[in-house]
């Protein structure tokens, strides 16, 4: 039921940002492939770094898409909206995300406008199914937000450790998992998801950026779970930094080793397990991708 709630759901939430929104001519680059960049990788800001992506406690689970990913852009030009589309298909493949075909229902929402509150606030009274997974602080940390990026995910019904979607009954008001696993205190009978995506990002930020980065941006703030602020004094290099660069300022072409490395170890690890387990799973595919020979330690 809720994919067919998400392909009008979303497509609806598109119109009404793009009659919000205004197109942004995002300089475009002719660069295909994923440019990554790295620096050293000191144990304490791999540690940290993995820390910013999966917030939650120690024993809780971490949420991921288990279904296709299928994007979607608004509030820029129609030549700009395929280019972000197949861009952030490319880094979701190389990340190791399943991607839908064609004529899928939108399960990511790239926004671009003008008026972050002012479309967040229509959202809230057109469409408040959106925000069902926020609570009341949370709403208001988004309108609040001075951030020119914003990301919030849904919560899509929990599957089993098998992969299979559990089925919810309505008289007990619990999902029922069927299963012949045995239990145990570090691996879960069943697991959370993404049911969807929203990323919002106001166009005065998108200056003297190109699509890709917009892309990869984008991405790498809907594919896992992300508290930007956590990197602002971070020494490792990441896209996620690139719309509040000061004018002028070095920032990466797209994404770094860095965010396709904690991208990869993310989906590469298994998702039945504690956030625990699965950071450290993740701190050591990280490690071994920004450095896989270790000659840089010789």
């Amino acid at each position: 039921m809720i994919r067919a709630w998400l392909r009008g759901g979303l497509s609806a939430a598109a119109l009404l940002a793009t009659g919000t929104a205004v197109t942004q001519e995002v300089p475009k680059k002719d660069d295909k492939e994923i440019v990554v960049t790295g620096v050293r990788d000191p144990e304490r800001e791999i540690n940290d770094f993995v820390q910013a992506f999966t917030p939650g406690s120690t024993l809780s689970q971490l949420s991921r898409f288990e279904w296709a990913v299928c994007p979607m852009t608004t509030g820029v030009s129609p030549a700009q909206k395929l280019v972000v589309v197949d861009r952030f298909r490319k880094v979701a493949k190389a990340a190791g995300v399943r991607i839908a075909g064609d004529g899928c229902a939108p399960n990511v929402l790239v926004i671009v406008t003008p008026d972050k509150r002012g479309l967040l606030e229509a959202l809230f009274l057109k469409h408040p199914d959106y925000f069902t997974d926020l609570s009341k602080a949370e709403r208001r940390a988004l309108v609040e937000s001075t951030e020119p990026g914003i990301a919030w995910h849904l919560k899509g019904p929990p599957q089993s450790a098998d992969g299979m979607e559990l089925q919810y009954d309505s008289g007990t008001g619990y999902y029922v998992n069927h299963t012949t696993r045995s239990l145990s205190r570090l691996s879960f009978a069943s697991r959370p998801q993404f049911a969807a995506a929203i990323v919002m990002v106001e166009n005065r930020a998108l200056d003297g950026l190109t699509v890709n980065q917009l892309a990869d941006y984008a991405a790498m703030r809907t594919l896992i779970r992300v508290d930007p602020t956590k990197l602002k004094n971070s020494a490792a290099p990441t896209i996620l930094k690139i719309l509040e660069a000061p004018m002028g300022s070095e920032i990466p072409l797209g994404l770094t080793k860095w965010d396709l490395g904690v991208l990869r170890g993310f989906y590469a690890s298994d998702p039945n397990v504690t956030a625990a387990s699965q950071r450290s799973e993740m701190r050591r595919r990280l490690k071994k991708e920004l450095d896989p020979t270790g000659e840089e330690k010789k």
